[in-house]
């Protein structure tokens, strides 16, 4: 009996961290949590990085993913409601100057 030696090819592959929206998250939960989406985004961002460490590339991209929708989110809700809240605050003030000019005089 003979003995053969078979060589071995080992293959390195280097998985690319994914993004993991840290600082936006971070951003968002301080400043823009409505709904608790700036939370929802930071807890994903965590689990991103987490992931990311462990190697699961499948997770982390789930993650990254999902980190970014909330974070978008967040972002378009609170610039919406900043938006709004100006008009309304806008539009009362001008009301409020055109109402001065009406007041009634005394006798």
């Amino acid at each position: 009996m003979q003995s053969v030696a078979i060589p071995m090819q080992t293959y390195s592959t280097q998985i690319s961290p994914k993004k993991d929206y840290v600082t936006w998250s971070l951003f968002n939960f301080v400043f823009c949590n409505p709904f608790c989406l700036g939370f929802v985004a930071l807890v994903f961002s965590f689990k991103t990085r987490d992931s990311n460490l462990i190697g699961d590339e499948a997770g982390a991209k789930t993650n990254s993913s999902a980190a970014k929708g909330f974070n978008i989110a967040a972002t378009i809700v609170t610039a919406a409601t900043c938006t709004i809240a100006a008009l309304v605050f806008i539009i009362i003030h001008a009301s409020l100057q055109t109402w001065s000019h009406y007041t009634y005089k005394r006798l």
